[in-house]
């Protein structure tokens, strides 16, 4: 039971990311390696994202997000 619970969350894990980022524009390119891809991963982890939550960009896109839903 903990372990199929362990794996849906892996697989969802993996799933949110690739679903968010369809959304976005423009679309990036694919991974073109093995390599690419993690390195691409660990840039966006440990450099892009805590840059953007630290220079404000998350809040006001949360702002700009609500004042869209709420029109």
């Amino acid at each position: 039971m903990g372990a199929a619970l362990a794996l849906t969350a892996t697989g969802l894990s993996l799933a949110a990311p690739g679903r968010g980022h369809a959304l976005e524009r423009p679309l990036t390119g694919p991974f073109t390696s093995a390599g690419n891809a993690v390195a691409r991963s660990m840039l966006g982890q440990w450099v892009t994202v805590p840059g953007f939550v630290l220079a404000g960009g998350w809040r006001r896109a949360l702002r700009e997000s609500a004042r869209g839903a709420a029109q």
